[in-house]
Order: C-alpha cells, then sequence, then structure tokens
C-alpha cells in the first residue's frame, strides 16, 4: 500500500453508500466520537458520498475503524468489499443484496433504456474483457483548432449495464481529468464523460464501433465526439476521434510519461486520416462514420505507431 492513495479507491462513492447503508450515518459519527474520541460530520460524509470531496487517510482509517474493516479493505473491488462488509458486521444476505442493488439503482440514476436489458450481462462481460486497458486518445478539436489533441483513456471498472472509465487529457502541457461511463448499444459503444474540477466544467459524449463480436483482439476503437460543453462555438458539430490500446505493461504513470513525448506534429499519416474532420461534400464525406477497421489496416496502424511497444 506505500504507493497507493486515497485517489486510487476506485467506486470510493459506492462503497461510502453502502457502508453508509449498513451502519447509518449517525450511527457511524456517534461510533467515531464515542470510541475514539475523532468527529466526523454529516457533510464530510455527504461530500464522500456525493464524489466532491475524498477523505484523507487518517479519516479513512477511522470511518474504516468503525466499519470493522482496514484501509486496505477500500482497495477491493466492490462486490469484495460489500460483502466484506455485510460479513464483518452481521448483515443478512437478505439486506446485503437490498442494498447492494440501490446502489446499483444509484449508479443507473434515471437512464432506464431497454438497450440495456437487451445487451445481457454475458455479453457485457466479452464486452469488458475484450476493450479493458489503457488507450492512447486522438482527435482535432471539435472547436476546429488545427492541431492534434491526446488524452489517456483508461477503462477500468465493470458495474452492469455500465462500465467505467477515466480520461486525462493533455492540454499545453497541463492535465485535465475526466471521469465517465461508456454502455453498448448493438454495433456502438457510448461514453458520456465530465470534468472533475470546478475551473474546467465540460461534458463530452463519444461514440465509437462495438468490437465484442470480433474474433481478433482488440487494437483500435474509432468513433466521433458528438458534443462538447464548451463556452464557444464549434465547427464542425463533431470530430472524429481514434483510439489506440497500449500494451498491457504500461501503468498509468509510464503511459502519461509516455504522451508526453509524442509529437503531435509528426503522428502518421495513417492517423491524420482517422481524425481528419476536413469533410468535403463534393466527396460525399461530410457524414461523420465509426466503422469496424479491416485487419489489413489495422496491420498498417500496429506498423507505424508512435506508441512503444
Amino acid at each position: 500500500m506505500a504507493n497507493t492513495g486515497v485517489g486510487d479507491i476506485e467506486n470510493f462513492e459506492s462503497k461510502i453508500r453502502f457502508a453508509l447503508m449498513v451502519v447509518p450515518q449517525e450511527k457511524l459519527i456517534a461510533a467515531a466520537r464515542e470510541n475514539y474520541g475523532q468527529g466526523l460530520t454529516s457533510v464530510t460524509l455527504e461530500s464522500w458520498k456525493s464524489g466532491k470531496n475524498r477523505p484523507s487517510k487518517g479519516k479513512l482509517d477511522l470511518v474504516a475503524k468503525v466499519l470493522r474493516l482496514e484501509r486496505a479493505d477500500f482497495y477491493l473491488d466492490f462486490e469484495m468489499f460489500a460483502d466484506l462488509l455485510a460479513r464483518k458486521n452481521s448483515l443478512s444476505p437478505k439486506y446485503r443484496e437490498i442494498y447492494k442493488k440501490r446502489v446499483r439503482d444509484q449508479l443507473v440514476g434515471s437512464l432506464k433504456l431497454d438497450a440495456f436489458a437487451r445487451f445481457g450481462t454475458t455479453q457485457l462481460d466479452r464486452l469488458f474483457l475484450k476493450i479493458r486497458g489503457m488507450y492512447v486518445m486522438y482527435n482535432y478539436s471539435i472547436s476546429n483548432i488545427p492541431r492534434v489533441h491526446i488524452a489517456l483513456c483508461h477503462i477500468k471498472t465493470l458495474r452492469a449495464p455500465f462500465i467505467g472509465l477515466t480520461v486525462t487529457s493533455l492540454r499545453g502541457g497541463n492535465y485535465n481529468h475526466y471521469t465517465g461511463t461508456l454502455f453498448a448499444v448493438r454495433s456502438n459503444l457510448h461514453i458520456i464523460m465530465e470534468t472533475e474540477y470546478d475551473s474546467h466544467d465540460e461534458v463530452v459524449m463519444i461514440s465509437t464501433n462495438n468490437p465484442v463480436d470480433t474474433a481478433r483482439e482488440v487494437h483500435f476503437l474509432n468513433g466521433v465526439i458528438l458534443a462538447g460543453s464548451e463556452d464557444f462555438v464549434s465547427h464542425p458539430s463533431a470530430a472524429r476521434v481514434f483510439l489506440e490500446k497500449l500494451p498491457g505493461r504500461y501503468t498509468r504513470e509510464s503511459a502519461l510519461k509516455m504522451l508526453k513525448k509524442i509529437d503531435t506534429e509528426n503522428i502518421p499519416s495513417e492517423y491524420r486520416r482517422l481524425i481528419t474532420n476536413d469533410l468535403s461534400r463534393e466527396k460525399e464525406e461530410y457524414v461523420l462514420r465509426a466503422e469496424q477497421l479491416s485487419a489489413a489496416y489495422m496491420e498498417t496502424l500496429k506498423s507505424v505507431s508512435p506508441v512503444p511497444k
């Protein structure tokens, strides 16, 4: 745990929501004060639940003690965490499943589409195993800025019917961080994500091809950015995007270092062809499309990739 911080806990908000169903907020606050002489407030706990703030290691240690856990237990995946917490606090299997369902329903929120039911759990598991990992994302700005933008996209968690991801955008040597959700509908993957910080308030939607039924290993995804909520006019109204999957040996830190070394002025022409927004109506190219790349073209892309293998 020496190199792991509180920010590395996946689905922290879901774990806190579940924990506060098992041990209600008032009891947790009272137990922290009476048993350990330390204070917690409802405002603090609500900010953790909403994802607005993360605890310090000291506060996390305190909450873990009250819940009869160790800090390390928060780094388990959600299902393992929920099962352990339920067992440690003598919660019946019936209520454990009820509380887990409530957390899942909160994640889905009011977005209720029949397509989620048609894309079954087995397909979702197959899709996640196929696409999980880190990608370098290339695109021109939807605001028509004539330079290639790059970001690190990490498809990392499965919480049916959604897949969780993060995106770290590199702009002018600075990073903007996004969190988002991916869901599948037939031949497309749809991504909705938002920035984490108040200083850069943006929501972005992306649609790519869905490779779940391809026999070969996934190396690339390509599609279009459908919208961004920056405060200026966007031309065109969508932009092509291309995602190159990184080898499994990359960590987030090594991937970000590699990202800084990519010369966006000299990325391969095959990549530029996939992300160009210069569309000619005379050639009937004004419809932006996300298609499955052919095996031959994929081999060409792999041979010219700027990413060290």
